[in-house]
């Protein structure tokens, strides 16, 4: 899930962010988790500003170098 950039800073990925936690909380879940690009610093941010903690990296390999190279946002 993302909130494009012109809805940005408007309490919109906070509504978002607070109704995910709720319907997760509602269904028994014990945690959520958030996954993005380590370029996306924003969203780091944001992911902090609601709480959220760094527990862990994530690494990747590409097995098609001669298509994709280093590390893309993916839009």
């Amino acid at each position: 899930m993302a909130v494009r950039d012109k809805y940005r800073s408007n309490g919109v990925g906070k509504e978002l962010f607070n109704k995910a936690s709720e319907i997760a909380k509602d269904n028994e879940c014990l945690q959520i988790e958030a996954c993005c690009n380590k370029l996306r610093t924003r969203a780091h941010s944001f992911y902090e500003r609601q709480g959220m903690n760094k527990y862990h990296y994530k690494f990747s390999m590409n097995l098609r170098y001669e298509e994709i190279k280093g590390n893309r946002l993916g839009i």
